[in-house]
């Protein structure tokens, strides 16, 4: 089963990305701060997080870097309610963006997508 941490300040998000990934058998934890987050990635084996850009006591774009150099293996998706073209400019080389307003359905098919990429990833 693959892990994913959301990482978002805004509790009603949370709930609904979590409700939809356990519904799709995915291990789901949840941080509203860099801090939260950092203890669940020193403490159990993430294998995709959910990265906002604009938190309380830091942002995304700093805490991507933290990911990129202490779990390189780790997917990272940006998960903001700006364009994607501005998620790539502020957070480039994550694994995927996406842009909140497009609904869940699109969130679901991003994750289950960088899922399977890491798998084949790390069997080849």
């Amino acid at each position: 089963m693959q892990s994913i941490l959301i990482i978002d300040d805004d509790a009603n998000i949370q709930q609904v990305f979590k409700r939809l990934l356990e519904r799709n058998y995915f291990t789901v934890y949840q941080a509203t701060n860099v801090r939260e987050a950092l203890v669940y990635m020193n403490m159990h084996r993430i294998d995709c997080v959910l990265l906002d850009i604009k938190m309380p006591g830091g942002c995304g774009d700093e805490f991507f870097h933290t990911i990129r150099h202490a779990h390189p293996k780790t997917c990272v998706i940006v998960s903001s309610v700006y364009p994607i073209e501005d998620q790539k400019r502020v957070i480039p080389g994550a694994d995927d963006y996406f842009d909140k307003s497009d609904g869940i359905k699109v969130l679901l098919h991003k994750v289950q997508y960088s899922a399977l990429m890491r798998k084949n990833t790390e069997q080849g």
